[in-house]
């Protein structure tokens, strides 16, 4: 009796066990087939002579040897944070670009501006992670700056798209409220690149897992999840990441190079 009770609990958690495996494996073969899509799709592909074309010619140095050693050894730390400066401007641009706004239907909420905002920054810092200690550095430096415009745009905008709790907005300790936006602000930035970074890790499937991290988090929902809008903006996203990975580290840790154009 035992014997038989123990033969059939195993074969019901086989069966249980074989379904969830099966659903499994259809779910990464269909993430795998969307993804080859877009990685193949020719709006996300660009070689590396026509990224050239986007690249600004860096300014000739008409320092003297002597003095060119002097900078690189003692002073080349001072233009991190102006390198950091001129990339978070290049972001900036994004936001101002209302070609682009209206492609991707960015309207003028808090949520939507910041995540496009935080979308570029993490195409900017995966580069930066690949240049080593300079890579670093600027990552700082970008990342500080980051905070303070976030700081500074939720104050000036008041943040009213943010659903919180009214109690808390109404409040006679406003600090108090400001700060603690500010700290669940920086936990959604930090949990959107985190999400991006676990993505980004399963190469086979990330346009696919991409298009479900923009669509949760950019569009919060309110379009259609398979829809134009989330596959076009996945598609611009990883033709702007190639691109970036394109360029020289001179033009692009140095900043001297231009997105690109939506009409190439």
């Amino acid at each position: 009796m035992w014997y038989k009770c123990t033969k059939f609990v195993l074969k019901r958690r086989y069966i249980n066990y074989r379904y969830f495996s099966s659903e499994i494996k259809v779910y990464d073969n269909l993430k795998i087939i969307e993804s080859k899509s877009l990685y193949e799709d020719k709006n996300t592909k660009i070689s590396i002579r026509e990224s050239s074309r986007y690249a600004i010619p860096i300014p000739q140095c008409d320092r003297s040897i002597i003095s060119s050693m002097i900078y690189k050894f003692f002073l080349k730390h001072t233009e991190y944070g102006e390198c950091a400066w001129r990339l978070v401007h290049l972001i900036i641009e994004r936001l101002e670009n209302e070609e682009i706004l209206n492609l991707f239907r960015i309207n003028e909420s808090f949520n939507m501006k910041m995540y496009f905002y935080v979308l570029h920054l993490w195409i900017i810092n995966k580069r930066l992670r690949h240049e080593q200690y300079q890579g670093d550095i600027i990552n700082t430096y970008i990342f500080d700056i980051t905070w303070r415009i976030v700081r500074d745009w939720m104050l000036l905008k008041d943040v009213p798209e943010y659903s919180f709790n009214a109690e808390l907005l109404n409040c006679q300790e406003y600090a108090f409220g400001v700060s603690f936006f500010f700290f669940l602000i920086k936990r959604n930035i930090s949990f959107f690149l985190v999400s991006l970074d676990e993505a980004a890790n399963n190469v086979d499937i990330f346009p696919s897992l991409l298009k479900d991290i923009l669509w949760e988090h950019l569009y919060e929902k309110k379009v259609k999840q398979c829809g134009k809008i989330v596959t076009e903006l996945s598609k611009y996203s990883i033709l702007q990441m190639r691109h970036i990975f394109n360029l020289s580290s001179d033009h692009f840790l140095q900043a001297y190079f231009i997105w690109l154009s939506s009409e190439r």
